[in-house]
C-alpha cells in the first residue's frame, strides 16, 4: 500500500470513527441519558479543536462546567450520594437495602467494594472531583481516613458545594507533573481520570508513576480499559520500583456489566480474589485505542 493509499485509509477510519461517536452521542440524547446542554458541551469537546488541552480528551479549564452536566446525566439513572440506610457494605458485595433507591453505576459499585475489600487505613482519590465517591466511602466505612486531589480550583469548588462538611480534605495537584506533590497514603485510587490523559510526552506514564509512589500498598484503577493498556504500565513499574516489584494484580468484575471492571494492585496477595492473567479480562472484546 503506497503512502497516499494509507493516508486515505487513516482519514476513512477516523471519519468513520467520529460518525459513530456522534451517532451514540445523540442517541444517549434522545434516551435522556444525557443533558442537553451536555450534548452541546460533548460535541465541542469532541469535534471542535480546543486550546491548552495538552493532547488530553479534554481542555481542563474548562472541563467543569461539562462536569457538571455529567453529574446531572449520571443522577437520572444512579445513585450519586449514597446513604447507609440505602446501602451498605457486607462480604465484599454491597447490598441495597432500599428497593426504591438508585443503582449505582457499575463502575461505582466496583470501586468501593474494591476499596472496602482491601480495608485501608488511609485512601486517596487522584481526581475527586465533586468528591462524590469519597463521601460514599466515608458513608460505608467512617474509620477510612479519606483525601482526594484534583488539578483545577474550579473542580474543588463543585466538591465544597457538594460536600461541604469535607472539603478540607481535598487539595489542587497535577498528576501528570513529575515533580507533583500527593501525601503518602495506603491507598490511591482513579475512576474515569487516566482514560482521559494521553501517552503523549510521557504524560499519562508520570501519573502513573506518581500514583504508584504516593501508593503505599494499594492502587485501584477503574477506567475504560481501552484506553490505555494499563497491564503493560503496570508491569513496566514493577520492573522499574522495586518497592512494586512483587506486587499482585487483580480484578473485580461488576456482574452485571462486563465492561465495568476494578483493577486492583496490592503488594501482598489477598485470597478470594480473581488474579488478572490477561489484559484481555479486562477488555471484554473491545480493543486497544490509540491515546
Amino acid at each position: 500500500m503506497n503512502q497516499f493509499n494509507r493516508e486515505n485509509s487513516s482519514l476513512n477510519l477516523r471519519v468513520f470513527r467520529a460518525l459513530i461517536s456522534l451517532f451514540k452521542l445523540i442517541r444517549s440524547m434522545t434516551q435522556r441519558k444525557i443533558t442537553f446542554k451536555q450534548f452541546l458541551l460533548d460535541l465541542k469537546f469532541r469535534f471542535i479543536p480546543q486550546s491548552k488541552m495538552l493532547h488530553d480528551d479534554f481542555d481542563w479549564e474548562k472541563y467543569p462546567n461539562y462536569y457538571k452536566e455529567e453529574l446531572k446525566s449520571v443522577a437520572r439513572e444512579h445513585t450519586l450520594v449514597i446513604s447507609n440506610k440505602n446501602f451498605e457494605f457486607v462480604d465484599r458485595m454491597l447490598i441495597k437495602h432500599n428497593q426504591s433507591a438508585k443503582d449505582l453505576h457499575p463502575n461505582h459499585n466496583v470501586l468501593y467494594r474494591a476499596v472496602l475489600t482491601l480495608s485501608p487505613n488511609s485512601v486517596l482519590e487522584v481526581g475527586c472531583g465533586g468528591g462524590d465517591h469519597l463521601a460514599n466511602i466515608n458513608q460505608l466505612d467512617p474509620t477510612i481516613t479519606i483525601l482526594g486531589v484534583d488539578r483545577s480550583h474550579a473542580q474543588l469548588k463543585t466538591f465544597k458545594e457538594r460536600h461541604p462538611a469535607l472539603f478540607s480534605i481535598a487539595s489542587v495537584s497535577d498528576i501528570t507533573e513529575k515533580k507533583c506533590d500527593i501525601e503518602i497514603v495506603e491507598l490511591v485510587f482513579t475512576q474515569a481520570v487516566l482514560m482521559h490523559i494521553s501517552e503523549k510526552d510521557g504524560r499519562f506514564q508520570t501519573a502513573m508513576d506518581n500514583i504508584f509512589f504516593t501508593a503505599q500498598n494499594f492502587v485501584v484503577l477503574v477506567e475504560n480499559w481501552s484506553q490505555h493498556d494499563f497491564l503493560s504500565e503496570i508491569k513496566r513499574i514493577q520492573t522499574e520500583n522495586s518497592e512494586w516489584s512483587k506486587s499482585c494484580v487483580y480484578f473485580i468484575k461488576h456482574d452485571k456489566n462486563s465492561f465495568s471492571s476494578a483493577l486492583i494492585v496490592s503488594k501482598n496477595e489477598i485470597p478470594g480474589l480473581m488474579k488478572l492473567d490477561s489484559y484481555d479480562q479486562l477488555l471484554s472484546g473491545r480493543s486497544i485505542l490509540a491515546h
